[in-house]
């Protein structure tokens, strides 16, 4: 049996980080989502611990997971200066990796040249199945084009007007 995971997760409050921790939420390999943030998060979702702290703070942090999630990032406009745009972008995640290294992360995933490292690591490494679980599952086949989805479909893939692809269809 797999054993769940631990996600401690910071920027859970922007764009990508919500939809992220929605989908962790729904992960049933996921047994608990630690989400940091500066201010409480504007949504509850299951599984999930919102710890309030002040950023500046976070290497002293000390909260065990298995997976650390950096979901942090603004814009100069919105940070409203250059140097508080470094302090999100650059200052809070390098803390945030700090955090993750202390509690005995491996792996700092920040650009392809990264991942394809873990990647040969992981591909080097040597796995054992401990339990497999068959489930029976109804597979229905796609509805069929209406008129109007075939002419939308033979338009965008094919580039063809509405007359042609009833010629054709006929």
């Amino acid at each position: 049996m797999i054993s769940k995971i631990k996600v401690n997760i910071i920027g859970a409050s922007g764009l990508v980080g919500h939809e992220l921790h929605q989908l962790l939420s729904q992960d049933e390999n996921v047994e608990s989502i630690h989400a940091i943030s500066r201010k409480p998060l504007a949504f509850s979702l299951a599984k999930t611990v919102n710890e309030v702290v002040d950023f500046a703070q976070l290497s002293s942090l000390s909260i065990q997971a298995q997976v650390y999630i950096c979901c942090l990032g603004t814009t100069i406009k919105v940070a409203g200066s250059p140097a508080a745009f470094r302090l999100v972008d650059y200052e809070y995640v390098l803390q945030f990796a700090q955090l993750a290294e202390k509690n005995g992360q491996k792996y700092l995933v920040g650009n392809g040249q990264e991942a394809e490292s873990v990647e040969k690591d992981l591909r080097g490494s040597t796995y054992q199945i401990s339990n497999v679980d068959k489930k029976d599952f109804k597979r229905t086949p796609p509805a069929p084009f209406t008129t109007s989805t075939l002419q939308q479909t033979a338009a965008n893939r094919l580039g063809w007007s509405a007359k042609r692809t009833m010629q054709v269809a006929q």
